[in-house]
């Protein structure tokens, strides 16, 4: 048996049979979406203003920023790890820009132009390639990729954040390709 103190009376303390599971894939009880973010955020911002530099909290952040579900507990372990361990940084960011669609791959890409990575280029041709086929036809061929500089490949990938979100946001909503939508041409003729 296990005690506890609980407001300052001794009691007994039984764990149940069925122990309540909160979230989790295939959980019946599935954890509302946010909970205890806040909290976690707060903290994680604290412990970012402490401004250590040791390394366990390196890998706290580190695991943070590449496994976290939350976007914001990943941006705000990312801006800690940038001001914090800029060099060691480096093979998590390089590691998360080959996984990470979100709008936090921007981010992760103007790091590693401020810190000159040796191999940022690499990087991104690698994440251009993962790219759907039919948009990077239509931009370019992959031995042309080669041949661009940083600041070229890093617009194909802003531009390719903006087709994604245009795609989505029109095409699969409206089943239309364009935003533009003429209901009656008649009425645009007789102006």
């Amino acid at each position: 048996m296990t005690y506890r103190r609980d407001y300052g009376k001794l009691r007994l303390w039984r764990p149940c049979k069925t122990p309540f599971r909160r979230g989790g894939q295939g959980s019946k009880n599935p954890a509302p979406l946010g909970a205890g973010s806040s909290i976690r955020l707060d903290s994680i911002e604290i412990l970012g203003n402490i401004g250590s530099n040791h390394k366990s909290l390196f890998i706290l952040f580190e695991n943070l920023f590449i496994s976290d579900s939350d976007e914001r507990i990943r941006i705000s372990a990312f801006n800690i790890l940038k001001k914090l361990f800029p060099i060691k940084a480096i093979r998590p960011i390089s590691h998360a820009i080959e996984r990470e669609d979100s709008d936090l791959l921007i981010s992760l890409i103007e790091f590693l132009e401020e810190v000159r990575f040796s191999k940022r280029r690499d990087l991104l041709i690698e994440k251009i390639k993962t790219f759907n086929k039919r948009y990077l036809n239509f931009l370019v061929i992959d031995s042309n990729l080669g041949n661009l500089r940083y600041i070229e490949l890093k617009e194909i990938i802003l531009n390719y954040r903006m087709y994604l979100s245009f795609e989505s946001l029109y095409f699969h909503r409206h089943k239309i390709p364009l935003a533009l939508d003429f209901y009656d041409f008649n009425f645009l003729s007789n102006k």
